[in-house]
């Protein structure tokens, strides 16, 4: 008996050898191959590297929430894909794929994740931007927004452009008059969607902010606006004048260029030390001078209205155009009739509304003073009102305040400008 139990024992011993050589063969180093996950239009698609002896591999999945793997599918040694159909959208699954039999060895996570739909594109005039939506992916957290340039009928490689949060965004940046295509992917950690089916191509035609001033001695007027040469894309302008009140007659006046355009400013900027440095040491005021024009073909008690017209050189089918700016030749840079009111703030207030939902970081504050309340008044809300007869200075102070670090917002620059005010019967 006592023989027996020893060769039984030696048996066991050598069996337990044998059991882990067998395991090691088979252990989650040896048998798991090299993993990746990637979400299709039709579902997960898994690949991996093939495995040396494999004669198949053994596919299998769970909840990532979940204790047990399902063994979901074995395929023969020459696969080295699979593509998972049976996925829904927003779970997190765990997946393994292993040579010859069942290991958790190369366990990894994916978000199933479809690609966003319905992606538009238009352009919105009030906000300057080209709006992208897109219909909510379910699971996602945010989406990456990719863009293409297209040249004629030619559209170019879609790159990665930007990051949001919502199911709307907003373009600012482009150049005006080009054509651009969109796609979005949805994201949720490390897990992203397939691109989404492209927008239809779309170009904003940007408008040109203009103002018009007269000058010192209010015998010319002096017609500006934003120009690109701050960017250094050279431009030409074309600047049109139509005489009277309401009058659609324009007529071209003149043909500039960067070189030839003259630069000023129709106001006074102070930039604090933050603004100068975030623009570079050698950044100065001189360098935001808007691109300026002098009208001296002008009469005392006429109106004139302008707008421009610029071409970007670098894209030649590039033109964009300024609203219509109206100015009356005075002895004054603006004439009031008696009760009529402006609101500046309540527009900037809009301005700071529209600033805020597009998480700028950027926030503007607007004072106004009068040096002659009895002629022009502003009241606490900072409504100008032309009282009575005369003439009088509003001072104007813009303070551009900028958030630099989280809820802490520091002064960028002010901008002031005073202006002469006539009130009229």
């Amino acid at each position: 008996m006592k023989k027996t139990s020893k060769i039984i024992s030696i048996f066991l011993a050598v069996m337990m050898i044998l059991t882990s050589v067998s395991v090691v063969s088979f252990s989650a180093a040896k048998s798991g191959s090299k993993l990746s996950l990637t979400n299709t239009a039709k579902g997960v698609q898994l690949k991996w590297k093939k495995v040396s002896g494999a004669k198949k591999y053994v596919i299998a999945r769970k909840l990532s929430s979940a204790k047990k793997y399902k063994v979901i599918k074995t395929v023969s040694a020459k696969s080295l894909n699979y593509v998972d159909k049976k996925v829904s959208a927003g779970k997190k699954y765990t997946y393994t794929v292993s040579a010859n039999s069942f290991s958790t060895a190369n366990a990894k996570d994916i978000v199933r994740l479809k690609a966003p739909t319905g992606v538009k594109v238009k352009t919105d005039a009030k906000k300057q931007a080209i709006v992208v939506s897109f219909n909510k992916s379910k699971g996602a957290k945010k989406y990456d927004i990719y863009r293409a340039d297209v040249v004629g009928s030619k559209t170019g490689k879609f790159k990665y452009f930007d990051t949001t949060s919502k199911t709307k965004y907003n373009n600012y940046y482009f150049i005006s008059g080009e054509s651009y295509k969109y796609k979005v992917v949805a994201v949720n950690g490390k897990s992203k969607s397939c691109m989404s089916a492209s927008s239809k191509a779309v170009n904003f035609i940007q408008a040109c902010p203009i103002i018009a001033r007269m000058n010192e001695d209010y015998s010319a007027v002096n017609v500006y606006w934003m120009d690109d040469s701050f960017y250094e894309i050279p431009s030409n302008y074309r600047i049109y004048r139509s005489v009277g009140k309401d009058s659609k007659d324009y007529k071209l006046i003149a043909n500039l260029t960067d070189k030839t355009a003259d630069k000023g400013m129709p106001c006074e900027v102070e930039l604090s030390m933050i603004g100068a440095g975030m623009a570079g040491e050698d950044f100065s005021v001189d360098d935001i001078n808007m691109a300026m024009f002098t009208d001296t073909d002008v009469v005392q008690g006429e109106t004139y209205n302008y707008y421009v017209e610029v071409q970007q050189t670098m894209a030649t089918k590039a033109f964009y155009r300024s609203d219509v700016f109206s100015i009356k030749c005075d002895d004054a840079d603006k004439v009031m009739k008696v009760g009529e009111t402006n609101d500046s703030i309540k527009q900037l207030d809009e301005l700071n509304d529209l600033l805020a939902s597009e998480d700028s970081g950027i926030e503007m504050k607007l004072s106004i003073v009068s040096d002659n309340e009895n002629v022009v008044s502003v009241d606490k809300n900072g409504v100008i009102t032309a009282v009575a007869p005369g003439v009088a200075n509003i001072k104007e102070e813009l303070e551009i305040n900028i958030e630099m670090l989280p809820g802490v917002k520091q002064n960028f620059a002010k901008i002031s400008a005073t202006e002469k005010i006539k009130v009229v019967e």
